[in-house]
Order: structure tokens, then sequence, then C-alpha cells
């Protein structure tokens, strides 16, 4: 059975209504708009990329391995295949493509991994596009490259409480879990309150189509007061010390190189971070036929 659903989609959609006269100049208003565009495409296809780091093991050297995963999307369909096993989502339900079939899944795949975040475009682009303008001021402007398209990145870091809805919304994937490397020693003590903060890198074509959204979520908890708790810190080699805040501190201030419209520098102990992007294709892949039980879960 045919799922229904073409693999070629038109890329002219993303701009329908939107491409007739001349490109705004203002930086802000040209990514709002570009993302404005990408909420009303109809479908399309896409490639995301996810990076986790812990600053709790930054002393360890371990690489993070990234998670990349292609993919499309039609309407409120979207098809990808995370760690090689296919998967289809619609309304919040997901389904995988098992050896009995189509099956509903919540939180693990066939082959016994994690799924993984999994975007939902449209909602993400709108929620983004309305963010009010007065917290989302742009703070850098680079010329950049899409493969071998060239794009202006236009940096935003959202700060308010539009920001902190889009962060609790689930639309953009979180920093690993867990306590950082410092580990409250007194029984019972209560971890200090966990900040956020959001960057987001709008990557437009000269026809003003969105190419490429990166973003940066960084969750950092205050610095302990020194005294009030004894925190400690584990080395890779089993070595206890006791936290230092002033090093943490520096790090936190530490310089800060941008690489493709995004923040790098290395993290303390007090902090995570999830780099992500998505970069949007012409042609989507084509989704993948469904059987009856799968169509009827999927709540066609």
């Amino acid at each position: 059975m045919k799922s229904g659903f073409s693999g070629v989609v038109p890329w002219l959609l993303i701009a329908a209504g939107c491409a007739s006269g001349p490109a705004p100049a203002d930086p802000g208003e040209r990514a709002r708009l570009a993302l404005q565009r990408a909420a009303a495409a109809a479908s399309a296809g896409f490639q995301s990329r996810e990076i986790g780091e812990f600053g709790g093991m930054a002393d360890m050297a371990l690489e993070p391995r990234p998670v990349e995963i292609d993919g499309g999307w039609s309407g409120d369909l979207l098809w990808a295949k995370p760690s090689g096993q296919q998967v289809m989502r619609r309304h919040g339900r997901l389904v995988a493509e098992t050896k009995r079939g189509w099956r509903l899944r919540d939180a693990t795949l066939p082959n016994g991994k994690p799924v993984p975040f999994l975007p939902e475009p449209k909602l993400l682009f709108t929620m983004l596009a309305e963010l009010p303008p007065e917290e989302c001021a742009v703070v850098r402007t680079e010329a950049g490259k899409v493969g071998e398209l060239p794009v202006t990145i236009v940096t935003w870091q959202p700060r308010g409480p539009g920001a902190e809805d889009l962060l609790d919304a689930g639309v953009l994937p979180t920093p690993p879990g867990g306590a950082p490397s410092g580990m409250f020693a007194r029984v019972g003590a209560r971890a200090p309150r966990t900040t956020r903060e959001l960057t987001l890198a709008i990557h437009v074509d000269d026809g003003g189509t969105l190419r490429r959204l990166g973003a940066h979520v960084l969750e950092r908890q205050p610095m302990p007061r020194q005294g009030a708790v004894r925190v400690w810190e584990t080395s890779s080699d089993g070595t206890v010390t006791e936290f230092d805040p002033a090093a943490e501190a520096a790090i936190v201030a530490g310089a800060v190189e941008w690489i493709g419209g995004l923040p790098r520098r290395g993290l303390a102990r007090i902090e995570n971070e999830v780099t992500w992007s998505i970069d949007l294709s012409p042609v989507a892949p084509p989704a993948p036929a469904l059987d009856p039980s799968a169509r009827a879960a999927l709540g066609f």
C-alpha cells in the first residue's frame, strides 16, 4: 500500500505568497521572513545533526558522537531514519518499522536504542517567527555556506519569556542530563537552580529562503557558595579534589569562538550544552508505505 505522499517536493512552496517585493534590509526581519516561509512550506526534506556535551566529563577528553538523521515531512506527518530505524510521527504518536510490521513506540527504537530528538519543523519555525522582536535582537551577522550555496548567517540570542517558552515547548533538543561533576557532598543538599542560554543561527540564501537553522542551548548551575556546601569533583583517574569556584568562573568568562553563527568555548564543570542544526532540502525522501494498523495508529 502506498502512503500517498510524493518524494519530490516543490521547494518554491516555501516562498509561496512571500516572494514578491525586495528583501528586507534589516537582517533580523530577513531572518524572520525566512522562518515564516519555512513554516508555510507544505513539505520538505531535512538533515539534522545533534551533539551534546557534559561539562563534568571535560577532563576525560571524550569526543562526543553526533546524532545525524535524514528525513522529511508533509503536513503534520514526519518520517525519519534514526540509527537505521525507520520511524513516522504524527500528532505526537510514533510508529517504528519492526520485523513484525509497524508498531507504536514511545522512547525506544526496535534495536533497543533510545528515540533521539526528532524535530517538528513547522511548529519550530512558527514559534521562532513569532518571537517578540525585542527579545531576539541580532547579535552578529556573517557570510557562510550551506554546501556550496552562499548564505547570510543571522545570529539571535533570545532572552525573556518567549525564549523560556521555546525551551520548554520541546521543539529544540536539551543538553545531556545529570548533575555536573561538582557533587554536593552534604547529604540532602539542594542543587541550585539551573539557568539556560539559547543562541540561534539562521542561514538565509540570497533569495530569502531558509537553508539551515542552528541552535545552541547551554545549561549552567549557579556557582556554589564557598563554605555553604562543600563541593567536590572527581577526575578520570579517580582523584577527588575540592571544587574550585574561581577556576569555574574563569572558564565561564573565557573567550568565545563563533562557528557557523554559534558560540563555542570550553565547558565549565557546572555546564552542559547541546548544539543542533537542521538543513532543509528541496527534495524530500519518499515517505514509507504504511500498513492499515500503522495508519490507524497515526490517525489517518
